[in-house]
This record gives C-alpha cells, structure tokens and sequence, in this order.
C-alpha cells in the first residue's frame, strides 16, 4: 500500500502494476515443476499487459480531470482555483508513478473535489473499488452529496456507499426492548420513524437524549446478530462494503478496525482488493489509532467479568467456587490503586484509579519506490521504505 499524505488528505496507493504487497494479502501458489516455466512466462506476459493498461488507463483519467479543471466555460457556477488543479494533478502524477506523495493544501483550496474528480475517473475506468476515511461525519455526509452532484458532471455511475460506526444504526430488537418499557421516553414518535424505516442516527430527531439513543443502537455487531430477523441497515452495509467495486466513504476509526484486522490475519471491513484509500482530516489521524490501539482495564469491567462467570455456573455448583470468587474480587480491588496513588497515575497518563491503559504499538511499513514529500505543491524529499511506526 502507498500513502499520498495532502495536509488533512492522505492518499493510499496499492502496487497496481502487477507488483504484490505480501504482508497486506499472503497468497500462497504451489506449483508442479512441470508448471513453474509456464507459470513464470504466463505471468510475465500477464504483467506486461497489466501494465500497458494501467497506462491507458491513466491516460484517459488525466484528460478527463484536465478537461474538468480547464474547460469550465459550461459550468457557471464553478470558480478556477489553482491550488486546487495543482492538487489533482499532483494525485495523477502519484497514480503514474506508483508513489506516495505529501502535501499540504491551505483552506480554501477545495480540497475535497481535487481528490473527488481523479478518484472517480479512476474507479470509473479502473473498476477498482477506494476508501475515502474522514475524521467526522458532517464531512462523510459532505462528501457524499459532492460526489453524486460531480457524477453529473463526468457522466460516471460509480457506486458510493456511506459507512458509518456500528453506535450510528439502529438495533431493532434493542429498540423493542426499550419501548416495551413502561418509562420509555418519546415512545410514540419512535415507533413511528421505527415503522418508517428509519435506521441511521440521521433519520432521528437531532434533540433525541443521548442516552436514549444509546439504548437504542448497535452496540456490539456479531454472530448473534446474524440470526436476527429485522432488517438490518448496518448489516447490509457491512455486507455491501466487503465486495463492492465503487468508493466507500468511512470514518478513520472504521478505516483503523480494517486495517487492524488485517494485521491479525483476519478478513478485512472492506473489500480486500482496495489499491486507493484516501485519509482527509489526517492530522486528526494520529488520535484516532491511538485510541483504536488503546486497550482499557478497569475494575468495574474485570469484576463484572467475574459475576458472567458465575452466572455460567449452575446455582448447585455455585458454592464450590465462592471461595474462589472471593479471591479473585479481593485481588481485582487490591490491584487497582487507591485514590491518592491513583491521582498520579492519571497525571501520568495511565487511567483513573480504577482503569488502566496501554497502547499496543503495531509495526507499519511502506513499500514500493521512493515518493515525494512537499508542502503546498513544492518539491520534496524522498520518503522511501520505513518499517517502524507511522507518527503524523
């Protein structure tokens, strides 16, 4: 994978030239000698005409975008800028290149349609699908409205999908239990935009409590999940994203759990064959993994591990295993630190007195041919292959 880093826009290019990144998507080919000489020939020849392609390819996105940014007599409504062409131009010459590029871009520049038009034309021509991951949802929202009325515009029907954090949908049969409830608040208006449809956060009241809505959304979205007989928004948007060929727009959190289950050798969030992922809002990035790699240890979560255990237990067996009960809360209590140590631990950065925290640090490594790094369009440094940690 290559990153294209752009002040608050990151770009990530796969080796599309028929070079394959081992440590992103392990394959394994076991051949008969008898096959090795054709095998090797086929793929020369196959490499070759990836290549060729891959040319023609960026060839037409190129006119495309020059097209778009310099004949705009037909569009009134649109004002050159140059900073802007500057950037899309630069994303082509990344594309052309196979390389990782960084740039900052100033406000105003208008950003989001520099990245928008290439990204487009490229999966228009391509039929690759790309990520683009942000850092808010105002922006994912944004940018879903931009690409449809840019889809107009180059006369491209690419299929973009809006991905949202599992606590932005509804849960049907959590809502079912909350509104079965004798206390539960707005119950009458729920259950109309409930019987509408409504799913997303978006498609409620902007001043339905917070605390209602937790009770009404996905908290935790697994195998249970698949067996439930409500329509599901989420679930058909996880499934949507895993196999499409268009553009998802995500949030970074969502981006980083991709990417983390990748790294455990899991099967990804998103389809696996994405080449292109670009990062806007990337200085708020650094925060967004730290908090995705941060693993938290209280008290009240550990304690109540040990009360679901001995819940597990049938109520005849139960006094068998009370002594070890004791010691195990007894050991949870004396090890979290009392108030007074607890208020220089979190001084110190490791948690409140009754949470831990650690960062697990995960090895990040870029691959392919040197990229260029500037600032504002300017020429840069070389930014070669780095293992270590990405720090932005």
């Amino acid at each position: 994978m290559k990153l294209l880093i752009k002040h608050n826009v990151i770009t990530a290019f796969g080796d599309s030239a028929g070079h394959i990144t081992w440590d992103v998507h392990p394959r394994v080919c076991i051949l008969g000698g008898a096959l090795l000489d054709c095998f090797k020939w086929n793929t020369f020849a196959s490499r070759k005409n990836r290549v060729r392609e891959r040319a023609e390819q960026i060839y037409k996105i190129s006119e495309r975008v020059s097209s778009f940014f310099w004949d705009a007599d037909g569009r009134p409504d649109f004002e050159e800028r140059e900073g802007q062409q500057d950037m899309a131009f630069e994303i082509l010459d990344a594309l052309k290149k196979d390389q990782h590029i960084l740039v900052e871009a100033g406000v105003g520049i208008g950003k989001s349609y520099a990245y928008l038009v290439p990204l487009l034309l490229y999966n228009h021509y391509t039929g690759k699908p790309a990520v683009i991951a942000t850092s808010t949802i105002a922006l994912q929202e944004q940018l879903l409205n931009d690409a449809a009325a840019l889809q107009e515009l180059l006369e491209t029907q690419c299929k973009v999908t809006l991905a949202k954090g599992q606590t932005n949908y509804l849960c049907r049969r959590r809502a079912d239990e909350y509104l079965a409830r004798p206390d539960a608040e707005m119950a009458d208006a729920l259950r109309e935009l409930i019987g509408k449809g409504c799913q997303d956060r978006a498609d409620f009241p902007g001043d339905l409590p917070s605390g209602v809505w937790d009770r009404l959304c996905i908290l935790r979205y697994g195998h249970s999940c698949w067996n439930c007989h409500h329509p599901c928004a989420y679930r058909r948007m996880r499934e949507d994203i895993r196999f499409t060929d268009g553009i998802v727009i995500c949030n970074q959190d969502f981006l980083t759990a991709h990417l983390q289950k990748l790294f455990r050798g899991q099967d990804g969030l998103i389809n696996k064959t994405v080449e292109v992922v670009v990062i806007d809002e990337a200085h708020n990035l650094e925060g967004k993994v730290r908090s995705a790699t941060t693993e938290r240890i209280s008290q009240s979560g550990l304690l109540k591990m040990i009360k679901e255990a001995q819940n597990d237990v049938m109520p005849t067996e139960q006094p068998y295993i009370q002594k070890d009960l004791d010691t195990a809360q007894r050991a949870v209590r004396a090890f979290f630190p009392m108030p007074a140590a607890a208020d220089a631990a979190s001084d110190r950065g490791f948690g409140t007195g009754y949470e831990i925290r650690g960062t697990v640090l995960l090895p990040c490594r870029f691959r392919g041919p040197p990229a260029a790094v500037g600032h504002g369009g300017g020429a840069g440094q070389p930014f070669g292959e780095h293992p270590g940690l990405l720090i932005l």
